[in-house]
């Protein structure tokens, strides 16, 4: 709040679906929210719906929302104050301070939009499972992920198959390693020249923005080495930035060249009534035209997504979309052995690692 130009720079680095705002606030005598910083322990003059709309407007792509005089009390939710800012907000939204269980059902009958719960005292002191948790979820209607029918992951061995993982600073590596490992893959970090030579295949990862992965790229002289490597027919797979990065270009800010090995281009997702980032967990739509053999054995349970950009290509590049917010956003892209994912399989469970172990044992063109 003393410089809130540093979301502004944030979000330029790392990109908005990297930068959550956590914004507390307290009712004051007049009724109205004021925001509290310190760790609630300094009163600011600022109005809690003046803030949030600030935070919006520099390009924060969450908001974490905490009612200080709910927090902590176990007595539920404070739903007047996420009834009166929630028609604001056009992000992604959570909430904190006080749930309890009778919330869940709650939230379904109120006159308030947000899209996750932050729980705390709850599980410290012990009130409630986790178990107790997923079960009111499904007593009132709303659907979480299956635990039936999971894929073996033990069954999953990849051999000590090489793969390389571009260490550019621009990714979620250390997730993407646990990954690989467990289906029984030898990871590589690499970043040089020499080593995308010598390299049997490579996974590109990114979170951030486009801008910023491409310049970490190029600081580090490789650009025109992974362009070799895809075009020598070798297996190439980008995760989320990494998939975005594959096109020709981006707009993330300001106009920027990517590796264009697929043509296409990254723009912002239409807001209209979607918010933005796209988060959550969302079933893939195989498109037939470029199906490739990335899906062989998996069984359409949901992945992971976390994005703000979306790609945008020809029909026969496309290998995947997902439904979101009335349209379909491109999730898998693929042309011979290059390939795009947009979201994160690392993160997607059992479903993720089928997908990571298809590229490592079974990709082929």
């Amino acid at each position: 709040m003393k410089n809130p130009d540093f979301i502004v720079k944030a979000v330029e680095k790392y990109g908005s679906q990297c930068i959550v705002a956590s914004i507390v606030v307290k009712k004051s005598k007049n009724e109205t929210w004021k925001v509290w910083t310190d760790n609630a322990r300094e009163v600011t003059n600022i109005d809690a719906l003046d803030w949030i709309t600030k935070v919006q407007e520099l390009g924060v792509g969450e908001i974490l929302l905490t009612s200080i005089d709910n927090d902590g009390t176990l007595k539920g939710l404070d739903f007047d104050l996420i009834s009166n800012v929630s028609q604001y907000i056009n992000v992604p939204l959570i909430v904190g301070g006080g749930f309890n269980l009778s919330d869940i059902g709650r939230s379904n009958n109120c006159d308030c939009s947000f899209d996750a719960i932050a729980i705390g005292s709850v599980l410290h002191y012990s009130k409630h499972t986790i178990r107790d948790i997923k079960s009111e979820l499904t007593r009132s209607k709303f659907q979480i992920r299956s635990q039936d029918n999971k894929h073996n992951s033990l069954a999953l061995n990849c051999q000590q198959k090489k793969v390389s993982i571009i260490d550019y600073g621009v990714g979620n590596i250390f997730g993407l390693i646990q990954s690989l490992e467990k289906i029984g893959a030898n990871v590589n970090l690499i970043k040089t020249v020499d080593e995308i030579e010598g390299a049997e295949r490579i996974i590109l990862p990114g979170v951030g923005s486009f801008t910023s992965a491409m310049k970490a790229l190029h600081n580090l002289k490789i650009v025109n080495a992974l362009r070799v490597f895809a075009h020598s027919g070798k297996p190439i797979m980008g995760i989320c930035l990494g998939a975005q990065i594959l096109l020709e270009r981006g707009f993330e800010g300001s106009e920027c060249k990517g590796l264009s090995l697929i043509p296409g281009e990254v723009r912002l997702i239409e807001r209209k009534t979607c918010k933005i980032p796209h988060i959550g967990w969302r079933v893939l739509n195989k498109e037939g035209k470029s199906l490739c053999n990335i899906f062989n054995g998996t069984i359409c349970d949901p992945v992971y997504f976390v994005h703000s950009y979306e790609m945008i290509t020809e029909e026969k590049y496309i290998n995947s979309t997902v439904d979101y917010c009335n349209k379909k956003i491109i999730s898998g892209v693929s042309r011979g052995n290059i390939l795009g994912v947009q979201f994160h399989p690392e993160k997607s469970s059992s479903e993720g690692e089928k997908i990571l172990f298809n590229f490592i044992s079974n990709y082929n063109v």
